[in-house]
């Protein structure tokens, strides 16, 4: 969960997006739309599905490089 101090930021996107790795994020959560949203960290090696109108917010917020996508609308909160 992210710290009190913490500065939380939700960004809308389409396609695929790459979020670097990142030793600094305290949160991470996606929000799938209309259609389920794939998402894979580090080298890649397996994906996570997320489920139309389902969403993803593990306890703690992974600091590997994050791959996302999906046909329609997805949010993401980060701090970072």
């Amino acid at each position: 969960m992210a710290s009190e101090n913490a500065k939380l930021v939700s960004t809308a996107y389409v396609g695929e997006v790459t979020l670097e790795q990142s030793r600094g994020r305290e949160y991470f959560m996606v929000q799938a739309g209309a259609e389920e949203v794939t998402v894979s960290f580090g080298n890649g090696n397996g994906e996570l599905r997320i489920p139309t109108d389902g969403y993803y917010e593990p306890y703690i917020a992974p600091s590997t490089k994050i791959v996302l996508n999906s046909t329609s609308t997805y949010v993401v909160i980060t701090n970072t």
